[in-house]
This record gives C-alpha cells, sequence and structure tokens, in this order.
C-alpha cells in the first residue's frame, strides 16, 4: 500500500491531452515532453537572494522584476562583478530557509570572496512530483535570463559563474546551461542529480558535461527508485562524477516508512538520508579544517572496493566537493569509501574477513568495530547488505573510520541472520576463522584471530578478534 501511495504522490499520473503553454521571453513548453505544463511565473515567484563575503547588505531580486529594478536593487546591494558568483538551488519540496543552503551558503562566504546567491523556488517545488518537474524547466530559464542580465547589464563574465544544485536544483542548473549555449557558465555541480522523469529524457533536457565549461556531481541515492529512496541518478553526467560508497545507499542511513514524505510535510531527511547526503558531504568540503574527501578514479564501485583502484597519480587523487577540479585526460569515474557522520573522511581500511571450512550455511548481514589502545571506531556496516555465507567463503571490503585510531590491537564483529524466504535453513551462527586489516595509507597489515572456534551467534554482542600470530591468507 505505502508504495503505491509512493508512486502516486510523487509520479503522479499522466493522462491528460498533451498541451503547450507559452511564456514571454521564457519560450513554450509541451505537456506530451513534461506530463504537465509549468504554472504561472507569477505563481513559482522565483527569487534570488543575494549575500556576500564581510557584508549585510542583502538584496533580493524577482525574477519577474524589470531590468530597471534588478540593476537598482543590485547596485544597491553587496554584489561585485569582480568577484566569483556562486548560486545554490534547492530541488523538490524544499525552501529557502533550510538549513543546508543556508550551511553552503556560510561555508562559502568563509572560504573566499564571493557573491553568493541562493535561488528560491518554493512556491513551485511542491506536490505532485510531475509538476514541480515542469516548474523546473520554466525556473532555469528564469536563472538563464537572470544570468544574462548580469552579464549584459553589470558585466559579470559567465567565467566566474558556478551553478550548485541539489536534486531537481542540479536538473534546473544544467538546463540552465542549455538555455545560456553557446556560452557556458565555468562550472555546474551536481548534487545526487533527480532521476524520476529525467531518466526518461535525452541529455538535451537535463544535466551533461555539456552545460559547463566543468560539470562535477556527487551520486549519493542512485539505488532503484521505490518511493522513499533512489531519488537520485547512477548515470554519468559531469567531466567528473564521484559516487562515494558506491553511489545508491549511504552508510548510516537506514530504510523508514512514508511517514515524513505525505503532502503538507517539508522533506523528511530521514527519509531522504542518502539523498541529502550529497549536500552534507559538499558542505564538509567547504570546511577549513576538513581532512580531504579523496576519491580514486576507477571502472566501478566493485573494483575499488575490491582494493583495485587505490592508488594516486603523480598529481594526487581527485577531492570530493568545492576542491574538486577537471580531469587532466578525459572524464572520469571516481569512488571513495566514507564514514557515517561528519567528517565522513577518515583513515580508509581494507578488511578481509575469512570463514572457516567448518561454516555451515548462514544468510545475513556483518557490522565491525576497529579497537586500538585508546578505544575503537564506531559501528561499521561491513556486509552493507544480507549476504549468503558459505564454507571457507573469503569477504573483502574497504571501509572508512571517522576516528582517529592508532595501532589497532582488536576487531570487533557482530553477526545479523536476515529475515524472510533466503534465511528459511540458515544458521543462527558464522564461524569466523581470522580477520585481516591493511590501512590504505601505510603498509601496515594485521590479522585477528578469535581465540574461541570463532563462532558469532546472530545478534549476540560483539565478538572479539584479538591480534594474533596468523597465517596470512
Amino acid at each position: 500500500m505505502y508504495m503505491s501511495i509512493a508512486l502516486h504522490l510523487i509520479i503522479g499520473v499522466h493522462g491528460a491531452m498533451a498541451a503547450t503553454r507559452c511564456y514571454d521571453n521564457l519560450g513554450c513548453y509541451d505537456s506530451g515532453t513534461l506530463h504537465a505544463l509549468p504554472q504561472d511565473p507569477g505563481h513559482i515567484r522565483t527569487q534570488f537572494q543575494v549575500s556576500c563575503t564581510n557584508s549585510t547588505n542583502y538584496a533580493t531580486v524577482n525574477a519577474t522584476d524589470n531590468p530597471d529594478t534588478m540593476k537598482r536593487l543590485l547596485e544597491a546591494s553587496c554584489f561585485q562583478v569582480y568577484r566569483f558568483t556562486k548560486f545554490v538551488i534547492h530541488g523538490f519540496n524544499d525552501d529557502p530557509g533550510s538549513d543546508w543552503l543556508h550551511r553552503v551558503r556560510d561555508g562559502l562566504l568563509a572560504k573566499g570572496d564571493y557573491n553568493v546567491f541562493i535561488l528560491d523556488w518554493h512556491h513551485g517545488d511542491r506536490f505532485p512530483y510531475e509538476q514541480a518537474v515542469a516548474n523546473s524547466y520554466l525556473v532555469a530559464r528564469q536563472l538563464a535570463m537572470f544570468l544574462r542580465h548580469l552579464e549584459l547589464v553589470h558585466g559579470l563574465a559567465p567565467p566566474l559563474m558556478h551553478l550548485i544544485g541539489h536534486s531537481l536544483g542540479a536538473q534546473i542548473a544544467g538546463n540552465t546551461g542549455k538555455a545560456l549555449a553557446p556560452t557556458r557558465v565555468a562550472r555546474i555541480t551536481g548534487l545526487d542529480p533527480a532521476e524520476p522523469h529525467f531518466d526518461t529524457v535525452d541529455d538535451s533536457a537535463r544535466l551533461d558535461s555539456t552545460d559547463a565549461l566543468f560539470v562535477d556531481v556527487i551520486h549519493t541515492d542512485g539505488a532503484t527508485f521505490t518511493g522513499t529512496q533512489g531519488y537520485g541518478s547512477l548515470r554519468p553526467q559531469g567531466h567528473a562524477d564521484f559516487y562515494p560508497n558506491g553511489g545508491q545507499k549511504q552508510p548510516g542511513c537506514v530504510s523508514s516508512d512514508l511517514s515524513g514524505f505525505l503532502p503538507g510535510l517539508a522533506w523528511d531527511k530521514d527519509i531522504a538520508c542518502s539523498h541529502a547526503r550529497s549536500y552534507d558531504l559538499f558542505i564538509q568540503s567547504l570546511s577549513p579544517s576538513s581532512c580531504q574527501l579523496e576519491a580514486y578514479r576507477c571502472t566501478s564501485w566493485e573494483e575499488y572496493d575490491a582494493g583495485n583502484c587505490t592508488s594516486c597519480p603523480a598529481n594526487g587523487c581527485l577531492p570530493m566537493g568545492i576542491g574538486a577540479a577537471p580531469p587532466s585526460d578525459a572524464t572520469g569515474q571516481y569512488f571513495l569509501s566514507t564514514g557515517s557522520r561528519a567528517p565522513f573522511c577518515g583513515q580508509t581500511y581494507s578488511v578481509q574477513v575469512v570463514l572457516s571450512r567448518s561454516e555451515a550455511h548462514a544468510y545475513g548481514r556483518l557490522f565491525l568495530a576497529l579497537v586500538d589502545a585508546r578505544g575503537s571506531s564506531g559501528s561499521v556496516d561491513f556486509s552493507r547488505s544480507n549476504n549468503h555465507y558459505h564454507s571457507g567463503q573469503l569477504e573483502r571490503h574497504l571501509v572508512t573510520v571517522t576516528e582517529s585510531l592508532g595501532e589497532l590491537s582488536q576487531v570487533m564483529l557482530l553477526f545479523n541472520k536476515g529475515t524472510g524466504l533466503s534465511s528459511l535453513g540458515t544458521s543462527d551462527y558464522l564461524s569466523v576463522e581470522k580477520i585481516t586489516v591493511s590501512a590504505l595509507n601505510n603498509a601496515t597489515r594485521s590479522t585477528f584471530c578469535s581465540t574461541s572456534p570463532g563462532l558469532v551467534k546472530s545478534g549476540s554482542s560483539l565478538n572479539t578478534f584479538s591480534l594474533q600470530t596468523c597465517s596470512l591468507v
């Protein structure tokens, strides 16, 4: 029931005859392509709210203002044409009061001498989703017109413009770039670009690498869309596409019901946890004290997770977030493992769990914690999903802990047996022979064994594996 409600509420039902609607200076729109027609600009009430470094002289410009009014408002504000100018664009069912927008704005202003505009289109981003999608195309045209105004009236050069959009906001940024062609802004950063609807259109109607001189994309919620997950896209769309933790589901995010996603309620970060992680990671990259979120170029998440892409080129790995730069050799896909909470970056380890040859068939999920003389890491979701386990099996993953650990002395292991048909007839125990841990930033490799038979009972307390002299795998 929840699933059918979710799909109806989010995607809507298209059964009306195709129609066309045109707006002066903003073009014509076909409901046969968009499944809805954009609402009137007077309803959407798009605004551009400018803030600047070391200034409280803010201003709000309406997209429907005439050019003279725009000019007067901007000239009376802190806006200066010599500054790099950032536009931060929210997505579906969001609004300009959202904490993440203010954190991005404040982080940018603390980092450099910028003009920062928050694009507010919250009157047009509400349910049903298909209406918000249609409105997003009109908002993109409005933003393109405003950027033209900044260029032609105020003299702001397009190479000083950077668009940062989350979800539908990322698609607005891309379609703004298309409307400006052949002029191109310096950069577009897509924070988990929205996938529903945009999976059925071609690149001429969604974010892609031609929309700016440099397009970087952070993918965090690219799982199959169900109504409570999969709002983002896995498709490579930029010059540099970043896939933290594989880009489908983020550590620390759990499935939830639909209660926070019903009409009248704000976008619920608990529901869209993985989708929201994209802007959390970008915000973390703005912190002056943060460790680098370095990503490794690789052909796939599976190859990276197996430890096959963990060396950096001579000029270093590519940082994800504000410090990203165009790859020197064309486009690429970049992968990294993160922690489950801020600062998300930390020490990455390759962890290998080897099962005993006496292992009975088990089905479930493994969690672990790494321990040194001072304390331990938080719980790490090692398996990331329920798996089948058999005699002598080896499982290896890269995991990142945000805690600063010294020399490891123990590994704590927890097994949770899965449920459903797949678990029928499977063991409540997992028989673990040894665990090998290698730190990526040095050559340290340690093997941990159990002093007991190594039986890990489902749902019991963490089992301890201590540093032992074991035969290495």
